[in-house]
């Protein structure tokens, strides 16, 4: 059944606008009676019945409220945004197919790519919900400094980690074993974090791990952390 996000709801309204509207109208061709699903984005989405469709406003009724399944662990990223956004943007989507909890763009000593369109990176979140129907949408931050990071992690809760290449660390799997329900990790840019980074990540708390002996994309690195933790909970 064919999901449609709508944030109206958080304000009482039973509307589909904008973008999801035109689609509705124009891409889909669904008409008054036809069911779908809604969703705002919360731990809740909706069973629904289309009642009028325009492009640029469709309205429904509520046939019945259903409740999203929470993921049985946390997983909160840090990522530095590559220079290549596409690259970005796919990390993005496979995230949330695996139900990633926050996302901190974060920018480092080597960052390429300092700026994001926070509108698209939304939209290609609530794509990637719609497709894999984990409608309980993440957390994504405005981007920050590497510093204000790690204030970030060290009031977000339990088992906060930096992952970076070095011979001399301890294997994720092997470090996190079993794999905890609740996991904070900082991935950084091309070009890896700079030796002062990581310093400083530790002195401010954060263990180092490594994530195989292959030198992964950034992107890569933190897709890898994302299907680790939900294959780990899928037992």
């Amino acid at each position: 059944m064919t999901a449609f996000f709508t944030p109206s709801l958080k304000e009482g309204l039973q509307t589909i606008d904008g973008d999801e509207a035109l689609h509705c109208s124009k891409v889909l061709r669904k008409k008054a009676g036809d069911p779908c699903l809604v969703f705002d984005g919360s731990e809740i989405y909706h069973v629904a019945e289309l009642t009028n469709v325009t492009s640029k406003q469709c309205t429904f009724d509520i046939i019945k409220t259903e409740t999203v399944l929470p993921q049985r662990y946390k997983l909160n990223v840090a990522i530095s945004p590559t220079k290549n956004m596409q690259r970005f943007e796919w990390f993005l989507e496979k995230a949330i197919e695996m139900g990633i909890r926050k996302i901190w763009p974060m920018i480092c000593e080597r960052t390429e790519r300092r700026k994001l369109n926070m509108h698209r990176c939304q939209k290609i979140i609530i794509s990637a919900a719609k497709q894999s129907g984990n409608y309980h949408l993440p957390e994504l931050g405005e981007m920050i400094g590497f510093k204000e990071c790690l204030k970030i992690k060290q009031t977000s809760g339990n088992n906060p980690y930096i992952a970076y290449c070095s011979n001399a660390l301890p294997y994720i799997k092997d470090l996190l074993d079993p794999m905890p329900k609740e996991l904070n990790i900082l991935i950084g840019p091309e070009g890896d974090f700079s030796e002062q980074e990581i310093n400083l990540a530790k002195a401010n708390g954060l263990k180092g791990l490594s994530l195989g002996k292959s030198r992964l994309r950034t992107e890569t690195a933190g897709v890898f952390c994302c299907a680790l933790m939900y294959n780990q909970n899928q037992i």
